[in-house]
């Protein structure tokens, strides 16, 4: 069953062994109510508009499969769409189109799940409606890419039924006659009541092995009908980033435990138990024995166990005590098993320590040496483990039991980190029982030894023999793929090890390690570079199939951070609550750094740098002896340098200074970040320091030159956030400019290589500077074709665009095109720009291009605009002497004196001075011509001379 893009392909039956539930984004479970019994699944495969003629869309397809109700929506490449709860027991899915073949089909369905589908159009999208029949349905969208669909499931969860084992009946064997033996080479014994003592014993039966219910979680292993060949968990060549291998460097990578093969016949021996007989007499002890032995029978452990200290206080010499201290031992071994509970391995131990010391010849004595040795190894206790293993090699070497016992042998110098005797005697078996399964599996087991001592190389060469020696073999070897995955993943051979990750679980697709494997892959999808969305898929499918498994939590704590950077607060704040719970459920090496790291990226994906810095910072002061510290110290840096960053480009320069100034003699002491540097001369810059931001720059320069085309050059590239060499060059030159150093800026200006692939701020810039520059060379001619460029480019912002029309204004009136001068003049100030100087400016261009055209009216009107805008926001007194000249120069002084009376109050006291006289002369002129007028002859003179002129 596959589950998500590109691995989540046809889904036909689901069913959770989980409660929980999840919801974060596209290809996860969704939970609507938390009722209901049985499971449902819905699945919807949505694609985008194809064009086609009248009305088109995606098709469906509808199908109803066990406990699944499947629509596919299909012939799209493209996905847009949204699933979301709606009103009551409800679903609605938006959809750009839908076909109207697709649309009938919905609207006609129905089944026992889905009550009715009702299709709306609204706002030019389709939403469909899907009325459920019932509570507690949880639903599930994912996409896949070959073929192109989307895929939603709906179902509800079902609780895992667990039947009781069936009782198999005990088998019975009838008497021997003395001297006759069993299969296994015991003389059945039969205890009597009898007042004569005979040993008591029994002979071992072989129990009828029960078939094992499947986990419910697993019942459907990692198998996907539409996804035969496992595609989904490799990776093509092309799909692979060098700048992403390079990035994983600074990751950290939980060691997985090796698949070992289980080596203890432990189980073997506690489930092929001797059937002890008891014949009946009239005896009170032969009827207390016969009750313990139904007892035990009965599985009534506890009453077993304390009736049993009463029947060994009335009996001290029963001649039963070998049958029911076999039981005891019985009781204390499954419990163990099923505990893990020491006190229980230990009274086990003592019982069968005591039968063995006791019964020497009993028949079953060497069945229990074999339990003895097989627990004290599954103890973990190895050395005495192989002491007794070994002793027992020697003791029966004829035994059918002794190729098991060289297992165990191997198996304990292996926990004593004896690798070479380890190999030895897998060697030996290899040899001795050459052609058979033992050798076969010998063969398999000398690369787990190399697996243990972290041999990656000889482990991987090992498995790669074993498996071509012995083809066909394979698949009952599961370590074999796994484990030499696990190498190749440390050698760095990143995309053969996905391919024996694909291979294992093609194989082996419930077994409890596809969880490790799956998470693993995608890992290595990470590492490589592949999408996102495959990288998702394959830790979701590890979580979805096998979510209690450690591989599997694994998987869900990279999940939780991948997500944090959409997170709202209290979405967040539970996903670390998760992520601790697990970090407790899990045992794996290096866990507590591991979960460090992926938290602290989670906080950076949201651009909490100072939440990710404290973090990492206060793990490393309690772990100074980590053996991760370089990773995490790099990662500190890393974190100070975004804050730096972040601080600068939000324009806050003197708090990112501050903040450098914090940790520079700590955890920047021994930096040699480029990055940090680079944005401490941004800082600089921004400051007004221009000394010390140019020498920085040149700095960063020439730090760059020397690493250029190197390793050293794509590891920083990937590790930092180094600006391009082009950015750099241009800030070198913004700096050179402000120092009114305009011949060097233009020269660095000249050496940026490729201005197309600035950003698109810095690009305008870079235009609008060389406009700077060549206006003051006095070259308005480039100038003017510079500022056109930044006028026509669609990536300039408002601000940028109001500039650059102000300067074109400026350089026409410098060329005398007092047109343009004029229209740009005009543009410039319906681009509406905030900057009220740029604006004034503008209306200075503006007003000046209209006098020089002998338009002094619209100058007026220009001028009076510009003293309305700006009264009372920046200072307006030139703007109104301005105005009153122009009125006064057409004559209008009553006017012209009203505009210039504010300026006898205002502080620049020549404007009004120079305004005064005028209005005095003014007034002078206008006295003496009525003088004149009184006086006949120079009335008529003065007309003379008017007729003269």
């Amino acid at each position: 069953m596959g589950l998500g893009p590109p691995y989540f392909k046809h889904l036909t039956q689901i069913k959770l062994g989980t409660k929980s539930a999840f919801k974060e984004g596209r290809g996860r479970v969704h939970i609507v109510k938390s009722f209901g019994i049985q499971v449902l699944g819905l699945a919807a495969l949505l694609m985008f508009v194809c064009p086609a003629f009248g009305q088109s869309g995606p098709d469906v397809s509808i199908s109803e499969q066990d406990e699944t109700t499947h629509l596919e929506f299909s012939g799209l490449s493209k996905w847009n769409y949204d699933l979301v709860e709606g009103k009551g027991q409800s679903l609605v899915l938006t959809l750009p189109s839908l076909s109207e073949s697709a649309e009938n089909k919905l609207r006609k369905y129905s089944d026992r799940f889905v009550d009715r589908i009702n299709v709306r159009r609204v706002e030019g999208q389709v939403q469909l409606e899907f009325g459920l029949k019932e509570k507690g349905i949880e639903y599930f969208d994912y996409m896949t890419d070959e073929p192109s669909l989307l895929i939603v499931d709906l179902y509800t969860k079902a609780k895992p039924v667990v039947e009781a084992p069936k009782k198999l009946p005990r088998k019975k064997v009838a008497a021997q006659k003395k001297g006759d033996k069993n299969a296994l080479g015991y003389t059945k014994i039969e205890a009597t009541g009898d007042q004569g003592r005979t040993p008591a014993s029994g002979e071992l039966l072989v129990v009828e092995k029960e078939d094992p219910s499947a986990s419910l979680e697993r019942r459907f292993g990692a198998f996907d009908a539409s996804d035969e060949d496992y595609g989904r968990f490799q990776i093509k060549d092309y799909e692979i980033d060098e700048n992403a291998i390079i990035a994983s460097r600074q990751n950290i990578y939980l060691k997985f435990p090796p698949l070992m093969m289980p080596v203890s016949r432990l189980d073997y021996w506690i489930k092929n138990q001797p059937e002890f007989v008891i014949k009946p007499n009239k005896s009170k002890e032969t009827k207390e024995a016969e009750l313990l032995y139904n007892l035990y029978l009965r599985g009534r452990e506890a009453v077993f166990l304390k009736t049993y200290q009463y029947f060994e206080g009335q009996y001290p010499n029963s001649k039963y005590s070998e049958i029911l201290q076999n039981l005891v031992a019985d009781v204390y071994l499954r419990r163990w098993k099923k505990d893990g509970k020491k006190k229980d391995y230990e009274f086990a131990r003592d019982q069968l320590s005591d039968l063995i010391q006791r019964f020497k010849d009993s028949p079953i004595t060497q069945r229990n040496q074999f339990i003895l040795a097989y627990a004290t190894l599954e103890r973990g206790e190895a050395l005495p483990a192989l002491e007794v293993i070994q002793k027992l090699i020697d003791l029966y070497p004829k035994s059918p039991e002794v190729p098991f016992l060289k297992m165990a042998e191997a198996e304990c110098l292996l926990k004593l980190k004896k690798y070479e005797d380890a190999t030895a005697v897998y060697d030996k078996i290899i040899k001795d029982y050459a052609g058979t399964s033992f050798a076969r599996q010998a063969a398999y087991r000398k690369g787990d030894v190399a697996m243990r001592s972290e041999s990656w190389n000889e482990a991987s060469d090992i498995y790669k023999s074993t498996l071509k020696d012995l083809s066909g073999s394979e698949k009952d070897y599961p370590n074999a793929h796994f484990n030499r995955g696990e190498a190749l993943f440390w050698m760095k051979k990143y995309k053969e090890a996905a391919g024996e990750f694909a291979e294992f679980i093609r194989l082996f697709p419930g077994h409890e390690y596809g969880a490790y494997a799956m998470t693993r892959v995608g890992e290595l999808f990470a590492i490589l570079g592949a999408s996102k969305q495959r990288v998702m898929g394959a830790y979701l499918e590890s979580y979805f199939r096998y979510p209690n498994e450690p591989g599997a939590k694994v998987a869900r704590i990279r999940m939780l951070s991948e997500k944090m950077k959409g997170m709202k607060d209290k979405a967040f704040d539970k996903a670390l609550e998760e992520i601790s719970q697990l970090q407790k459920e899990l045992t794996l090496e290096d866990l507590r750094e591991f979960v460090t790291i992926l938290v602290s990226e989670g906080y950076e994906s949201r651009n909490e740098f100072e939440q990710s810095f404290k973090l990492l910072s206060t793990f490393y002061q309690k772990n100074p002896n980590s053996r991760y510290r370089e990773t995490i110290q790099k990662r500190v840096r890393r974190n100070i340098a975004n804050e730096i960053k972040r601080r600068v480009e939000e324009n806050d320069y003197l708090n990112a200074l501050k903040y450098y100034e914090e940790y520079s003699k700590t955890w920047l002491q021994k930096s040699d970040r480029l990055d940090i540097e680079f944005y401490k001369a941004r800082a600089y810059e921004s400051a007004g320091v221009f000394d010390e931001a140019l020498r920085i720059y040149k700095h960063v320069l020439t730090r760059f030159e020397h690493m250029k085309g190197t390793e050293e050059e794509k590891r920083r590239r990937v590790e930092e956030n180094l600006p391009s060499e082009d950015q750099v060059r241009l800030r070198t030159a913004r700096v050179l400019s402000d120092q009114r150093n305009y011949v060097e800026a233009y020269q660095s200006l000249k050496k940026i290589e490729d201005p197309k692939k600035l950003p698109d701020r810095e690009r305008l810039e870079r235009t609008q500077l060389m406009a700077d520059l060549w206006i003051q060379k006095g070259d308005y001619k480039d100038a003017s074709d510079a500022l056109d460029l930044l006028i026509g480019d669609k990536a300039a912002e408002k601000k940028q665009l109001s500039y650059a029309l102000v300067k074109q204004a400026q350089v026409k009136s410098q060329l005398k095109s007092w047109e343009s001068a004029l229209s740009f003049a005009d543009r410039a100030l319906q681009a509406e720009s905030e900057d009220l100087q740029l604006r004034s400016k503008a209306y200075d261009e503006k007003v000046k291009a209209q006098l020089k055209l002998g338009l002094k009216a619209s100058a007026i009107a220009t001028l009076q605009e510009e003293l309305a805008e700006f009264e009372g926001k920046m200072p307006t007194e030139y703007t109104r002497y301005q105005l009153g000249d122009l009125l006064f120069q057409q004559g209008d002084l009553k006017t012209a004196e009203k505009v210039w009376a504010p300026l006898k109050d205002a502080k620049s006291g020549v404007l009004w001075k120079i305004a005064d006289e005028k209005l005095k002369s003014a007034d002078f002129t206008k006295s003496y011509s009525r003088y004149i007028d009184r006086i006949p002859a120079m009335s008529s003179q003065d007309e003379g001379n008017q007729n003269a002129k």
